[in-house]
């Protein structure tokens, strides 16, 4: 196979490009909150967040033509496409078209940008540029707390909780959690110093939020993650092989969970009694009751991708107990359920795969060679797939959650194509087909070049 060189003109141009457009896109995806946020904005200033995700595509549809279609079609052939696909599809029988067009561009837009950040820049670049967006985003939530209470706090059961410009307790908890993860895992170049301040500076946050689904997952997570490190040292050589066992395991779980929803679908009367107790969760159950009945009324195909609450009045009885606190909600608090009123079960098993089941295979084969990557991701998957039993960002358009999950995807996916070229490199006996390289390898490739020809033309001199 040949392999395509890159060259250093449009490296340099496709690194440019995806870094403004990654840039923008965690831009974005951290002020989203505070531009949704009730009475934050007037209805003008929010529309100027469109104009710049049309930039966004713009930069991607340039970054398309500097990278050509074959290096864009392998950083963005992951299992995310299938899911892609099917919200696509669901234009055909969702009854709010306009509705499902926006949300299905937006998750477009925050898939490409990520993606394209991870693949072109690097997983080093685009980490170290995460990092610094996060402290960022703290210390401006710091700032809010301090300076302007009214707006960086809420009250919830009778105490004044921390949100900062993120618009919600929870989504705070979210980053807090996620800085948290961030520094402790494959930080190594980062001071100890610097790295232990923002952990602490996010704990103190993270505890004023008080974020309950946050405060267990992030346990979990972390513990998830140490284990990753505990077993590469202690069990795994540097270089072993993906563990068969663990790809097998997961999807046996796979398995089972479609199954045993497959079977609750069949058994409606069961399935509703699991919502008769609409207290439960802190209300979340008035919310569920709904979402079930209409999922069992639409178990194919759902309401469409991004139309269901949007589109949505008077989902709740406002006779169940609990139903006033969520007459304005516009998310199931399940990112699974909400995900099964949206696509139907299709939908929900092709969001589980891409989530679940291809990050562990890629898991299992990036442990013994970058045991602290391996961590991170690892972490992250774990913390969102945790809190989406209570929240709602699983593959939610431009949701903060999900930009962070999508980042943990597209590090793995970014591995998997470096892993592949170096198998092809030792085939070939080349290094000049890495496609994905970073700028600094581009920049001593050019210099080697150059030497060579100054070398050759004073031979010929």
């Amino acid at each position: 196979m040949k392999l395509q060189v890159a060259d250093p003109k449009d490296s340099t141009a496709v690194t440019v490009l995806a870094s403004f457009s990654f840039v923008l896109l965690l831009v974005l995806v951290l002020a989203t909150p505070f531009m949704d946020m009730s009475g934050a904005l007037s209805p003008g200033q929010k529309v100027f967040r469109i104009y710049v995700y049309g930039v966004v595509g713009l930069l991607q549809a340039a970054l398309i033509v500097a990278r050509g279609w074959e290096r864009s079609l392998r950083a963005f052939r992951t299992p995310m496409l299938p899911l892609l696909l099917w919200c696509a599809l669901s234009l055909a029988w969702t009854q709010h078209v306009e509705l499902t067009g926006k949300r299905l561009i937006l998750l477009s837009l925050v898939y490409l940008g990520i993606f394209s950040g991870v693949c072109d820049l690097g997983t080093r670049r685009s980490s170290k540029i995460l990092r610094i967006a996060v402290v960022g985003a703290l210390i401006l939530n710091f700032a809010v707390v301090l300076w302007a209470p009214a707006l960086g706090t809420q009250m919830f059961e009778g105490q004044s909780l921390w949100r900062g410009f993120m618009a919600h307790k929870n989504i705070a908890g979210v980053l807090c959690a996620v800085t948290i993860i961030l520094f402790a895992f494959d930080s190594r170049k980062v001071p100890a110093v610097g790295r232990y301040a923002v952990i602490l500076g996010a704990l103190i946050f993270f505890f004023q939020a008080w974020s309950k689904t946050a405060w267990l997952a992030l346990p979990t997570a972390l513990a998830a993650g140490g284990a990753i490190l505990l077993f590469s040292k202690r069990y795994l050589p540097p270089s072993g092989p993906s563990s068969r066992s663990q790809v097998m395991g997961t999807r046996i779980v796979y398995g089972l969970l479609l199954l045993g929803l497959a079977l609750l679908t069949v058994q409606r009367d069961f399935f509703l009694s699991l919502t008769n107790n609409t207290m439960a969760l802190t209300g979340r159950g008035a919310i569920w009751r709904p979402m079930i009945q209409f999922y069992l009324d639409h178990p194919l195909l759902g309401s469409g991708y991004g139309a269901y609450w949007d589109a949505s009045a008077n989902l709740l009885d406002p006779e169940a107990p609990g139903a006033g606190m969520w007459k304005n909600i516009d998310q199931g608090h399940n990112g699974y359920l909400d995900l099964l009123v949206q696509l139907g079960l299709p939908g929900l098993a092709l969001a589980l795969y891409a989530a679940l089941v291809w990050p562990m295979a890629q898991i299992g084969s990036m442990i013994g060679r970058q045991p602290q990557r391996a961590a991170l991701i690892l972490a992250l998957l774990v913390f969102f797939l945790l809190e989406n039993f209570s929240e709602s960002s699983l593959f939610a358009d431009d949701a903060l959650g999900n930009a962070f999950l999508l980042i943990a995807l597209a590090q793995l996916h970014r591995y998997g194509l470096r892993y592949e070229q170096n198998g092809r490199t030792k085939t070939s006996g080349t290094k000049e087909g890495d496609e994905f390289q970073n700028l600094a390898e581009m920049r001593m490739g050019r210099q080697k070049r150059r030497q060579a020809a100054a070398e050759s033309l004073s031979e010929e001199s």
